[in-house]
Formats: C-alpha cells, sequence, structure tokens
C-alpha cells in the first residue's frame, strides 16, 4: 500500500510526500521488505515513484529485485489485475539511473511483453515510455522511432476509448525533443497503481 501511495504522490508532484513514505521502504534496504503476494507490485510501485523523484539510487536498488522477474506479469494479490510485464519498470528504472542505452532495450521487450499477454494498454504506455527513452539516447534515427511510437501510442489509446492519454501523447509527437544533459523525468508514462484508470 505504502509503494503504491508514494506512486501516486510522486506523480501528484508531491514529493516530500512521496519521499517520505519511501523513507520507511528503503530503511534498510529494499531488499529486507518481506515477500508476499503483493510484493512484485510493491517494488515495481517503487520504480515508479522514483522515477518522477529522479530517485536514482533507490531506482537502481529495486532494479536489481526486479531483474530476476523481468518477464513475469505484475498481478498483485490472488491475480486481481494485470499491470504488464516487469520489463516496463526496469525500462524506467534504467532511464532513472542514467542507462537510455539499457532502457531501450527494456521498454522494447516491455511491448513486446505486453503484446504477448494481449495487454493493449499496457502496450501502449510502454511505447509511450519507450519513446521517452530514445529521445533520451539520441542515436540517429531514435527521433523518428520516438515520433512513430507515440503515434502507435496515441492510435491505440483512442481505440481504447482513453482520449486523455491519446491527446498527450498526440501533443508529444509535435515536439519530441528533451534537453540534453539534463535529468530525465517522465512525461507520458503513468503511474500503474492509479492513473491506469484514467481515461
Amino acid at each position: 500500500y505504502r509503494a503504491g501511495a508514494a506512486a501516486i504522490a510522486a506523480r501528484a508532484r508531491q514529493h516530500d510526500e512521496a519521499a517520505s513514505m519511501l523513507a520507511s521502504l528503503r530503511r534498510d534496504g529494499l531488499a529486507a521488505l518481506p515477500r508476499s503476494s503483493t510484493w512484485l507490485t510493491g517494488i515495481v510501485n517503487i520504480v515508479e515513484a522514483a522515477a518522477p523523484l529522479g530517485d536514482a539510487d533507490l531506482a537502481r536498488e529495486a532494479y536489481a529485485l526486479l531483474e530476476p522477474y523481468a518477464d513475469r506479469p505484475v498481478m498483485p494479490s490472488l491475480a486481481v489485475t494485470c499491470f504488464g510485464v516487469v520489463e516496463r519498470a526496469l525500462g524506467l528504472a534504467a532511464l532513472t539511473f542514467g542507462d537510455s542505452e539499457l532502457a531501450v532495450t527494456r521498454l522494447e521487450r516491455a511491448v513486446e511483453g505486453n503484446i504477448r499477454l494481449g495487454h493493449r494498454p499496457l502496450t501502449a504506455m510502454s511505447r509511450a515510455d519507450l519513446a521517452e527513452a530514445l529521445v533520451v539516447r539520441g542515436h540517429p534515427g531514435d527521433q523518428a522511432a520516438a515520433v512513430t511510437a507515440l503515434r502507435r501510442a496515441a492510435e491505440a489509446a483512442s481505440s481504447m476509448a482513453m482520449p486523455v492519454r491519446a491527446e498527450r501523447w498526440a501533443r508529444r509527437q509535435s515536439c519530441p525533443v528533451v534537453t540534453k544533459n539534463s535529468p530525465w523525468r517522465p512525461s507520458s508514462s503513468a503511474v500503474m497503481s492509479g492513473d491506469l484508470m484514467q481515461r
């Protein structure tokens, strides 16, 4: 619960509140958190909180714990819902600790994994996140690939009656460039514990 609340607070730009909630979770190290049916979702939500906060150390710590579960679906408790494959969180974590090359690889796998799951909303979200990673990486062709990823994400969102996301991602197609050497912050992705339901 605290990890999800921290993620929601971080995405709402309530950074002090998010950091306070994360402090109790990270006090003894994330590896010390009890393993339960919600553990995987909790660590993913910690990544979702670390990204808006720009907390590279926390993102790296969570990445190490999540990596063995990269291709697993994130399904809390008795699989009451599914938040897509872990690869997406690994990509967001890599962006947060500054490895855009790794982030692109992970987010490409997230798109593929969510397609295999048949999870259309998370496929679209992963494509939008991939666009962010491509822009940050900045290799030749990455800008064009980012625009394509955003276009496909926006089209998918429109087809799923998700107009808020569709409009946001469509706007991003016209200006996908970020300032070089500036810290990455998520702009088109969304916290899984709450914002996934936003239309």
